[in-house]
């Protein structure tokens, strides 16, 4: 898998030592939405024929790999379902009539009811006209759940888990654990204050102190991006006993991240915009087990989990 993510990614650039691929920054935002939706149907054609996952995921990935119209006649399987795939897409594009147009393709029957069941499950999400308004959505409420649930997977499978986008009721998971401190953040002194406070915690921990100031750097990114883009906020460090975890949960009122410019803002290093963590998204993967993402209009909230 690792030498996938090599070829997938920059034509085989080294990855990040986190084993993170470093996608590459020349990449058109549409150019990259196309392969994630191509990429996306296969997956979904291929679990409807009954693929193994393992399967549906390569296809995933190899979809950024393909130029359109590609022919690999070593790999005939999977050329027919990224034709689908893109046969699907076109359809959509061109408002013609995706189920008469499956009815005339020259595959077998069990092949055009599962391309006919991945339309009928996803047609909202990706071939509806409305996609102009769904770019222009700063939320993911503003969002159909299923475009939502699009951007979670390519997100997650591009960072092979180490980021992943949450709902509201996952936070409240993380929030059931025992508080070892909680601090507002509503000025820029507030920053150095809750590092200084949550370092007096892992001290007491007997922590390694390199993985100590890792941690601390990426909390106060967390933090900082409170300060930057929201009007207040706060952060609360938990401990799960039985997971032997810590999870620091930074929560601001913020405006959000907009749904369709998540790509960009969590995969690319350096990405810069108005709501962007700009390097912040980075480093949290390279330094943290794992984090998640919940974001509305009226704030968003981040968790950064740490492995005890």
């Amino acid at each position: 898998m690792r030498q996938l993510f090599k070829k997938l990614f920059n034509g085989g650039a080294v990855a990040s030592r986190s084993g993170i691929p470093a996608l590459p920054k020349q990449a058109a935002y549409r150019e990259m939405e196309y392969q994630f939706k191509r990429g996306f149907i296969a997956r979904e054609i291929s679990a409807e024929l009954h693929y193994e996952p393992k399967k549906g995921n390569e296809l995933l990935f190899l979809s950024f790999l393909r130029p359109k119209g590609q022919n690999n006649k070593k790999r005939v399987k999977e050329d027919s379902i990224f034709l689908l795939s893109e046969h699907l897409l076109d359809w959509g594009s061109a408002s013609k009539d995706v189920e008469k147009e499956i009815e005339r393709l020259s595959f077998p029957e069990d092949v055009k009811n599962a391309v006919r069941m991945v339309y009928l499950k996803h047609k909202d999400a990706l071939f509806e006209k409305s996609s102009t308004e769904c770019k222009k959505a700063h939320d993911d409420t503003k969002s159909t759940a299923k475009e939502w649930a699009i951007y979670r997977d390519v997100i997650f499978a591009a960072t092979q888990g180490k980021l992943k986008l949450i709902e509201k009721d996952e936070v409240q998971k993380y929030e059931k654990s025992d508080v070892l401190y909680e601090g507002m953040v509503q000025k820029r002194a507030d920053i150095p204050y809750n590092r200084q406070e949550i370092r007096k915690i892992l001290e007491q921990k007997d922590i390694n102190q390199t993985k100590m100031m890792n941690w601390l750097l990426v909390i106060s990114e967390g933090i900082t991006n409170i300060i930057k883009h929201a009007e207040e906020g706060r952060v609360t460090l938990y401990r799960c006993i039985e997971r032997e975890e810590l999870y620091a949960v930074i929560e601001d009122k913020g405006p959000g991240f907009p749904l369709d410019r998540l790509p960009n803002m969590t995969l690319f290093a350096g990405y810069s915009s108005k709501e962007s963590l700009g390097q912040g998204f980075t480093l949290m993967t390279k330094m943290t087990k794992q984090v998640l993402l919940y974001t509305s209009p009226i704030g968003s909230t981040i968790i950064l989990t740490f492995d005890l």
